[in-house]
């Protein structure tokens, strides 16, 4: 199957798409599960310009160590899931649910830098995702950096604007800051989000009773 797989790539390598697509799909017939096959696949079609066709075959091939690893962490297996993510970012560099996944492993485990370095590349990869920032700014501000944290809070809001623990961040940092003005607003918006927030009502009073 290894020695098919490597002629069908060397086609691609060399140019000859049709033929390899032939050779990659004759694989298929074998071995449909194969993650890495699927990938190859899914760059023939790049190549061949049929982006609906390699953007499932790339989806079919990430999916399945994706999945072992959320299986994985389910099972209270972090190792295994470790290995099955780092397997899907292998096979897509920028796939920004396992980078997250492999961050909240380093941070689990007191890595900080990891964590943050796996979700920086997450919002850089695909950063449509407000979670990915949200995240990314909170291992900012562990890391004492607000200015990039403040960026990374407001990215948040603007991909989606009912981000409470977003405002929440910002307005427990503005609170920091002592910018008590800017606070208040913070967590005034937050409470429109969710009205019944006691931490909310407490960041709020406590930047008011500054004023």
């Amino acid at each position: 199957m290894r020695a098919s797989l490597s002629r069908a790539d060397a086609l691609l390598d060399s140019g000859q798409v049709e033929a390899a697509i032939a050779e990659y799909r004759v694989l298929l017939h074998q071995d449909s599960l194969d993650p890495i096959l699927l990938v190859s696949l899914s760059k023939a079609y790049v190549a061949q310009g049929n982006r609906k066709l390699a953007d499932m075959y790339l989806q079919r091939g990430t999916n399945i160590p994706y999945e072992r690893g959320l299986a994985a962490l389910k099972a209270n297996n972090e190792m295994q899931a470790k290995l099955a993510f780092e397997e899907t970012v292998s096979l897509h560099h920028t796939h920004p649910l396992a980078l997250n996944h492999l961050g909240e492993i380093h941070y689990r485990r007191g890595d900080i830098d990891s964590a943050r370095a796996y979700y920086q590349r997450s919002a850089r990869g695909f950063g449509n995702f407000p979670a990915t920032h949200l995240r990314l700014g909170q291992f900012y501000l562990m890391q004492d950096m607000p200015d990039k944290a403040k960026q990374s809070f407001e990215r948040t809001i603007e991909l989606n604007i009912n981000a409470f623990d977003a405002y929440m961040e910002l307005g427990k940092l503005h609170l920091d800051q002592e910018d008590w003005q800017a606070a208040i607003e913070r967590f005034d918006t937050a409470l429109v989000i969710n009205p019944r927030s006691s931490a909310a009502l407490a960041g709020r009073d406590e930047a008011q009773s500054k004023l």
